[in-house]
């Protein structure tokens, strides 16, 4: 029982932190609060404006990308929408995220000229 209580926790040990192209990944370690500092403090006026008319702002992992020699993982940012009476429900991303949990960092993705920006509060 206790040998296998010890393969369980080393193989969820193992799934949180992967390594991918020699550089580490944190799964799960800081994203989340990552995430949630970033849309309590964004710049970004959709995402600041759904906050203000109640609209959850949630996320999920899009996966990892390898950008200029450093692995990030990518996060969407949007809220659900439905049709009238709750049918068709679907996620809207307001915006990508890149985040670099080595260093504990959030850039976002300019869509337009394909380059990250650094996030400041």
């Amino acid at each position: 029982m206790k040998n296998t209580i010890f393969l369980l926790s080393l193989l969820l040990f193992m799934v949180a932190c992967e390594h991918t192209h020699g550089q580490k990944i944190k799964k799960g370690v800081n994203a989340d609060s990552l995430l949630a500092n970033y849309i309590k403090y964004t710049h970004n006026k959709l995402i600041r404006q759904n906050r203000k008319n109640n609209i959850t702002e949630e996320w999920f992992e899009d996966g990892i990308e390898l950008k200029n020699g450093i692995n990030y993982q990518v996060y969407q940012i949007g809220h659900d929408v439905t049709d009238k009476g709750g049918a068709n429900k679907r996620f809207i991303a307001d915006e990508w995220v890149y985040l670099d949990t080595v260093k504990n960092k959030v850039y976002v993705y300019d869509i337009f000229t394909d380059v990250l920006i650094e996030w400041k509060k």
